[in-house]
C-alpha cells in the first residue's frame, strides 16, 4: 500500500509540475490512508493555484482535526492563518 500511495503522490507531482493541478488534487484525493499532509496538500492547491479559499478551508480543516489528535495543531494553524489573511486582502 505504501509503494502505491508513493507512485500516486509522485504522478501528483508531476501533474503539477505541468500545470495540470485539477488532476494533481483528484489524485491525492484518493491517497489512503488520508493524511493531515494530504488534506494540506490538497488546500494548498485549492487556495493558492485555484483561488477556491472556501475548498480550501474545508481540507485545512481535515488537516488541523488530525493534528489536534497528536497535538501538533499549531504549525498547521498558521496554514489557515495565511488563508484567511490572503482572503482579506481579496
Amino acid at each position: 500500500m505504501i509503494r502505491e500511495t508513493d507512485d500516486d503522490e509522485a504522478q501528483a507531482r508531476e501533474f503539477i509540475k505541468t500545470g495540470q493541478i485539477d488532476q494533481a488534487i483528484e489524485i491525492y484525493q484518493r491517497v489512503k490512508p488520508e493524511s493531515a499532509r494530504i488534506f494540506n496538500t490538497i488546500g494548498s492547491l485549492l487556495g493558492d493555484k485555484k483561488g477556491d479559499y472556501e475548498s480550501a478551508i474545508v481540507y485545512y480543516k481535515k488537516s488541523l482535526k488530525i493534528q489536534e489528535k497528536v497535538d501538533h495543531h499549531r504549525f498547521f494553524s498558521s496554514f489557515l492563518y495565511l488563508l484567511f489573511k490572503r482572503m482579506a486582502k481579496m
